[in-house]
């Protein structure tokens, strides 16, 4: 079942609450009456979930504690570029109404990369992996340099064997000659004489999904943070850049999985 898009707590009725109930009392956190009425038995056997899963306790579900409750895993994508209804969604959502075609066009190289690679993996994880370049892109959804070039930071300065200089490129910002190396090496591609390959969109998405699913950034992947027990959306950041503006991302992430969810089978 599908996150309806809102916050559902004490005193809310329907269908939601009614599956948030009998997914709890099947889970053993109960047993509950189902009503389709969020009264405090509901309240305190959420409560219950959200302490035993590491979540906040709250007693409200929201989009993270409705993702460990209803794991969304295995999901798969419709195939053949049937993501239409995705796009309209988030134009409205997260475009302003107004998506510009270079950005549906840097959405459709991730979607096809996730149709051919990675359709029977966690939905999740493209919802963040989209958060993430939303982010790190300005919402252009293109590959793109860091502004300024690495100006004032170590790997800003030009490497005395290439001439080269490894600043951020492409969707996730790879920096530094290692890293350079490291994925070039993966992808038999030569980045460390030529980085600005980096920003070609079949290398950067490969580089994403690479990066993020194997954790070859920081140390950690997505399945860190989503899986069968966990849908941490604030954490996920760590996969990047420790907790820089993870807040936001987070609510960035479950709009995608919002638009993603419906369209997965």
């Amino acid at each position: 079942m599908n996150y309806p898009g809102n916050l559902i707590k004490q005193g809310a009725q329907g269908d939601a609450v009614s599956a948030i109930q009998q997914q709890l009392s099947d889970a053993g956190y109960g047993p509950l009456t189902v009503d389709g009425n969020f009264g405090p038995g509901t309240l305190a056997a959420v409560q219950a979930f959200q302490t035993t899963k590491g979540l906040q306790a709250d007693g409200i579900v929201g989009p993270g504690t409705w993702n460990v409750l209803f794991p969304p895993t295995q999901a798969q994508s419709t195939g053949n570029g049937n993501w239409d209804s995705f796009f309209q969604t988030i134009t409205g959502t997260l475009f302003n109404g107004n998506m510009k075609q270079t950005q549906k066009d840097g959405m459709t190289a991730i979607l096809d990369e996730w149709d051919t690679n990675y359709g029977s993996t966690d939905i999740r994880y493209l919802a963040y992996m989209f958060a993430t370049v939303f982010h790190e892109t300005a919402k252009t959804m293109q590959p793109i340099a860091e502004y300024g070039k690495g100006a004032g930071r170590a790997y800003g300065t030009p490497d005395p064997e290439t001439g080269q200089t490894y600043y951020g490129r492409g969707f996730v910002q790879l920096t530094w000659k290692t890293n350079y190396a490291k994925f070039g090496q993966l992808l038999g591609v030569d980045l460390v004489n030529n980085p600005d390959l980096a920003m070609d969109m079949p290398t950067a998405t490969k580089v994403m999904f690479i990066g993020m699913t194997k954790g070859l950034f920081t140390g950690v992947a997505l399945s860190n943070y989503f899986n069968d027990t966990k849908a941490d959306w604030v954490n996920a950041r760590k996969i990047i850049n420790g907790l820089d503006s993870a807040d936001l991302i987070a609510g960035y992430g479950t709009t995608f999985f919002s638009a993603l969810a419906p369209v997965a089978v």
